[in-house]
């Protein structure tokens, strides 16, 4: 279970006003597929018109406040490109991101989809994404809140669709390599032909395998960024299977619209308003 130290927090707007993001792990079940998740309390200051950096990844967002912007509930598909987000963040709200191919079953929608996109939770799910976040947002506690994903996520385990064993060992063989297999390696361990195994693999995840590729190695690189901000960039280069320094600077950009050095200089430049207690999964 998580350590809920902010047990006291609302999704009201008129509540204490708090920066601190109370983080969740998820159900042991669904930790190979679902990434901690996150908790904004309210803040008085939330963020806004901002670019997202492309990902791999399918990203969950639940309000616990309201804003003008966007649905109540949403999700933003793997994405090839980085993509504006106009208008201000909701002032409370829980975040989450999903493995592509978890996705696949978790969402039970293939995620070529919503690749991309911006969509109401709802448009995907049905009717119980709109069920899950009323019940999110009653509850009094952040344990609360993500007892219930797990619960949503558990259930969608069982009964959603199942990705082909193919398209599931190419995805782990880019995961487990950083994306740095040649996609004609992954073909003959597969077993499918090569336009067979893009066009499943698309179908399923959203993105192409080389596609795939090169966001796994960015990630792995902005990673490396925020974890080591005082490593060379051209160490980081060659342990993320870039050619070199430049090449990781025009992948860099493409996929965030600025350099890993201005990148970093606005990581540093947040840092203050990022601070404060996180919770863990230990026990209370």
């Amino acid at each position: 279970m998580i350590a809920d130290r902010h047990d006291n927090v609302r999704g009201q707007a008129h509540e204490e006003i708090r920066t601190t993001t109370v983080i969740g792990a998820p159900h042991p079940r669904l930790r190979s597929m679902v990434r901690a998740y996150g908790g904004h309390p309210v803040t008085a200051t939330p963020r806004g018109n901002f670019v997202l950096p492309a990902a791999a990844v399918v990203q969950l967002v639940f309000k616990l406040v309201d804003s003008r912007s966007r649905p109540p509930e949403f999700l933003i598909g793997s994405r090839p490109s980085r993509i504006p987000i106009d208008g201000t963040c909701a002032p409370s709200y829980i975040e989450l991101s999903v493995d592509p191919l978890a996705a696949y079953t978790l969402l039970d929608t293939p995620g070529i989809e919503f690749r991309g996109q911006l969509v109401d939770l709802g448009e995907v799910v049905g009717s119980r994404a709109h069920d899950l976040a009323e019940r999110i947002r009653d509850q009094a506690t952040w344990r609360g809140r993500f007892d219930l994903l797990d619960a949503f996520f558990l259930d969608r385990m069982v009964t959603g669709r199942r990705p082909s064993p193919e398209v599931s060992r190419a995805w782990t063989l880019l995961r487990k390599t950083g994306g740095t297999m040649p996609i004609g390696r992954i073909v003959e361990e597969v077993g499918w032909s090569h336009k067979h195994l893009i066009a499943k693999f698309t179908q399923q995840i959203g993105v192409t395998p080389k596609t795939a590729a090169r966001l796994l190695r960015f990630e792995r690189a902005r990673r490396h960024v925020d974890e080591q901000p005082h490593a060379g960039l051209r160490d980081i280069a060659a342990a993320c299977g870039y050619a070199d320094q430049s090449h990781l600077n025009r992948e860099f950009r493409q996929f965030t619209d600025t350099t890993p050095a201005e990148y970093l200089r606005r990581m540093t430049a947040r840092a203050p308003e990022r601070g404060g207690s996180r919770s863990s999964d230990a026990a209370e």
